[in-house]
């Protein structure tokens, strides 16, 4: 007997994942909606009833943020070696993958306004703060701090050296 030529195909994805998290779901220029389920990231078409996956991840998205251009998508897991995935929303691919600078999930994330930067944090007890050339994958800076769990981070509008926590 030989084992049946199938594949399985991931459909439909039900639920949201809304605890513990926050900027979680987001539009994108195409009018579809991004946010998170378990390990995935989805990829929902209002219009069509439809979605699409991201599953790269191996580990739970905790975290999630947008590009400018609204189009490049950057998701963050937990984890002790967590990665952070930049991801084209229009072919699922990926971009870039950034690891080995937090030792906690990626609890927030964010794009600067130029989109040339990412802003990561992780929830370490001291937690650590990583600045990227994402496209790059290249690490620019790094502080960590002793502080309550961070939930968000943001770059100021127009400015790439302004972020708050």
């Amino acid at each position: 007997m030989s084992v049946p030529k199938a594949r399985l195909r991931l459909d439909w994805i039900y639920g949201y994942r809304g605890h513990q998290v926050r900027n979680n779901v987001q539009y994108l220029a195409s009018g579809e909606i991004v946010y998170f389920v378990a390990g995935a990231g989805v990829v929902y078409d209002p219009i069509n009833k439809t979605q699409r996956h991201f599953i790269e991840h191996t580990d739970d998205i905790i975290s999630l943020a947008v590009h400018p251009d609204l189009k490049i998508v950057a998701t963050g897991e937990i984890g002790s070696a967590p990665l952070t995935y930049i991801w084209d929303s229009e072919t699922l691919g990926i971009v870039s993958v950034l690891s080995g600078h937090h030792s906690a999930g990626i609890t927030a994330l964010d794009f600067s306004s130029s989109g040339n930067l990412l802003g990561t944090i992780d929830l370490a007890p001291e937690s650590t703060f990583c600045l990227y050339d994402w496209r790059k994958g290249k690490l620019l800076a790094s502080h960590t701090m002793k502080t309550d769990r961070v939930f968000d981070i943001k770059f100021k509008p127009g400015d790439d050296s302004s972020i708050v926590t």
